[in-house]
């Protein structure tokens, strides 16, 4: 098998990947689609194998830096390119006519950006072990924390629609807001409450050591 270079371009999505390898001669060498499990890797190592078989000569670009399957690429020994999907767009205005969105055609241009302006990119290095188990994690948390923040944010919409008293009396991160929805649900549940039902509340809520809001501290009973 001749000894040339390859470059293989990964349209990157959920559960499949669209992917063409070239070549310096800019034929498409192959096309296919692989399902994101073990199976789908073993397959686009089979097809990388019929072009090239020394994984230093087999350049790889993908429109992300993380992930299952940049994990696997590393490990077999391909050098990487985390290729920004802007730099990819500009790639695509300024060589190809067609506008047309294609996942093919992203793959076609990540090959062909890789074959001609690789120069403009680093590769990707293999993390040891232990960091990469430290970037999931702090991706997981950034995801968690994302999502903490979308909830909040529509508890907030709705409380300001339907109760907007439940926002006075406690600070909305807390446990003790929970406990106060779960007691009082709704302006009626809370009307109906007394002063004494109140500060026993207060005094038994499993979030009494949090702080009420300013509002909530100067008159400490809502009604």
């Amino acid at each position: 098998m001749e000894q040339k270079m390859i470059y293989v371009g990964i349209d990157w999505a959920d559960d499949h990947h669209d992917i063409v390898i070239t070549d310096d001669s800019a034929k498409t060498l192959d096309q296919f689609r692989i399902d994101h499990t073990c199976d789908g890797f073993a397959l686009l190592h089979s097809h990388i194998a019929h072009y090239q078989t020394s994984p230093g000569l087999v350049l790889v670009a993908i429109e992300t830096s993380r992930g299952l399957l940049l994990h696997e690429l590393l490990r077999k020994g391909y050098t990487v390119y985390a290729i920004n999907p802007k730099a990819v767009n500009r790639y695509k205005d300024r060589h190809m006519l067609s506008k047309a969105k294609s996942d093919v055609l992203d793959a076609l241009s990540l090959g062909h950006l890789l074959r001609t302006d690789r120069h403009l990119f680093r590769p990707l290095m293999p993390l040891p072990e232990d960091y990469r188990l430290l970037d999931r994690l702090c991706g997981d948390l950034r995801k968690a924390v994302d999502e903490k923040s979308r909830i909040l944010n529509q508890v907030i919409s709705c409380s300001k629609e339907s109760y907007p008293k439940a926002l006075e009396i406690f600070s909305l991160n807390s446990q003790i807001f929970i406990e106060f929805l779960k007691a009082f649900p709704d302006h009626d549940a809370l009307h109906a409450c007394t002063k004494k039902t109140f500060l026993s509340f207060r005094k038994t809520s499993t979030g009494h050591a949090s702080r009420p809001t300013r509002k909530s501290q100067r008159t400490y009973y809502p009604l």
